[in-house]
């Protein structure tokens, strides 16, 4: 008699739960605790325990499921710190390498000043700019150690300017010649606007095509987003641009 109760009671219950599973949605953990809860409770205090049982198991079934939501949050925050540990190396590295560009250039300033002719660029002189990812503007820094540079080779007609614009291997072709002619382009509106002839400026635009970097390799990408400045004698400009 007492066995026929239990499969009653259990009957009845479940007959319950599916009426409650129509009119509202039920979670996996919700029901298997439920159905497990119930067999625990009959069994150790028959019907009344399959009550208490099905509630206990629809709570510790709830649990299940939230932990297993809360493991997949911390999954995603994991991996979005790893994310922003990487961009944080990153956005290091290209900030030595302005500062290394702009103390390069402050310093061929300097003797430049001391001897302004073509004689002290030697087999000539290379600089780099660096640019932020899909940037083609420098910060205001740069900007004004370029403007520097620009107003003195104004001054010195036997120096010409080479500038070779680069972009990392992300996107398509179209797109990365575009942004390193921009790249290049806004240097040379720089040195235009100071006083250097545009005769005196040559302009390539390489893209992704030099790019020597391992794929996903965001350290080099930093570096591949850049304008190469070489300072040649006046009229090696174009000879300079074919040799690469």
């Amino acid at each position: 008699m007492k066995k026929l109760c239990i499969l009653i009671t259990i009957s009845a219950l479940a007959a319950s739960m599916q009426a409650e599973a129509g009119s509202r949605a039920t979670r996996p953990g919700e029901s298997v605790g439920v159905v497990s809860g119930m067999i625990v409770g009959v069994a150790a205090a028959g019907p009344f325990g399959a009550v208490l049982g099905g509630a206990l198991g629809a709570y510790l079934g709830n649990s299940v499921e939230e932990a297993q939501k809360l493991g997949g949050v911390q999954a995603e925050l994991a991996a979005a710190r790893t994310d922003l540990s990487a961009a944080s190396d990153q956005l290091a590295r290209l900030r030595q390498a302005q500062a290394d560009a702009e103390r390069r250039i402050d310093d061929l300033v300097a003797r430049l000043e001391m001897a302004p002719d073509a004689g002290t660029l030697g087999r000539g002189i290379e600089l780099s700019v660096y640019f932020r990812t899909g940037e083609a503007k420098t910060g205001e820094a740069m900007n004004r150690r370029l403007q520097n540079l620009a107003e003195l080779l104004a001054r010195m007609p036997d120096i010409g300017v080479q500038l070779d614009g680069h972009a990392d291997p992300r996107g398509n072709d179209h797109y990365n010649r575009q942004l390193s002619l921009d790249r290049a382009g806004g240097v040379r509106k720089l040195l235009l606007a100071a006083g250097v002839p545009e005769q005196r400026i040559g302009l390539s635009a390489y893209g992704e095509s030099l790019s020597t970097a391992a794929d996903r390799d965001m350290d080099a990408y930093a570096l591949e987003r850049r304008v190469v400045i070489r300072l040649v004698p006046a009229g090696a400009e174009g000879q300079l641009a074919q040799r690469d």
